[in-house]
């Protein structure tokens, strides 16, 4: 099996959506995913591939950047938080990795990324870190489905990375809007599998 050519962007595993003292708790339903990711993670990294560790820190942006965002309140994929109540605010406790996430972290091999915006690519240059270390193919996991994986999962597409969702490896806080998520990204020009089937397809060839 090998994962070369492959990352495994693993989006916002923090305390804020995590802890029980989060702003944004992933809803209990959804809470089975983290076990699917901690079992994929060791999987994925002994098999070659590259595991990015993407945290968000939300504050002030530059206004001149906005206005990617979106009229469709269920996907405001190209926008960063602007509610009232504070979300992974820099030095904070939700900022902060979840600890079951945060044991998963290889600090020899793995990357850390922090965006402030929802979307993963959106001004970290991990688009440019990728292609440099000759990765051609994304695997995104994570919360929440319907933001950031889905806006992750966009940019992807447009830097014309081969994309995978892991569907059994999402966090989501409301079920109509996972849902909806998942409608988006089965008419975009991915692959929509679970960590098992993935592993499968690493298993017998080379590409995802």
């Amino acid at each position: 099996m090998t994962a070369a050519g492959h990352a495994l962007l693993v989006v916002d595993l923090q305390n804020e959506f995590l802890h029980e003292d989060g702003h944004f708790p992933a809803h209990p339903d959804s809470r089975g995913f983290l076990s699917n990711i901690s079992a994929f993670v060791p999987t994925f990294r002994d098999a070659g591939g590259l595991v990015v560790w993407v945290i968000s820190e939300y504050g002030t942006v530059d206004e001149a950047d906005v206005g990617q965002g979106t009229s469709d309140p269920l996907l405001p994929i190209g926008d960063t938080h602007r509610g009232r109540t504070p979300c992974c605010v820099p030095g904070s406790h939700g900022a902060l990795l979840y600890t079951d996430a945060e044991v998963l972290v290889d600090t020899q091999v793995d990357l850390r990324v922090t965006k402030k915006w929802y979307s993963s690519f959106r001004s970290t240059g991990l688009c440019e870190v990728l292609c440099e270390r000759g990765v051609d193919k994304v695997i995104l996991c994570g919360l929440l489905s319907n933001v950031c994986v889905l806006a992750s999962a966009r940019d992807a597409l447009h830097y014309s990375f081969e994309t995978t969702v892991l569907t059994d490896c999402l966090g989501w806080r409301r079920q109509s809007s996972h849902t909806r998520a998942l409608d988006l990204m089965s008419n975009m020009d991915l692959r929509l599998q679970t960590a098992e089937e993935a592993i499968i397809r690493l298993d017998s060839t080379t590409t995802i």
